[in-house]
């Protein structure tokens, strides 16, 4: 199984998220509620809503992290996983986001 998949699945797992199309662009999505915040961006990427609150309360760690792409005062981080273990840590990252979109 590929890292995409498995994040998907593990994705999946989350009670809190539900799949479905993306308003931005039509590809699958996660969302809270009516509020999405996650998709695939690409293989190995995903965007996420992590909120600028949470943004900038982690910035130092996300910013040193070459996993991590910010986008000045957006609500959102791109996140990319190299290794199996990355995966434990985009999760960690889409449960915050799943906090501070609820």
């Amino acid at each position: 199984m590929s890292l995409d998949a498995e994040l998907s699945q593990r994705l999946l797992g989350l009670e809190a998220l539900d799949q479905r199309p993306s308003r931005f662009g039509g590809k699958d999505a996660f969302f809270v509620g009516k509020r999405e915040v996650a998709h695939f961006e690409g293989p190995g990427v995903l965007d996420l809503r992590l909120t600028r609150r949470e943004i900038r309360s982690r910035k130092d760690e996300l910013s040193a992290d070459a996993r991590a792409t910010l986008r000045g005062s957006s609500d959102w981080v791109e996140l990319a996983w190299f290794e199996p273990e990355d995966l434990d840590w985009v999760l960690e990252l889409v449960e915050a986001a799943i906090a501070a979109n609820s």
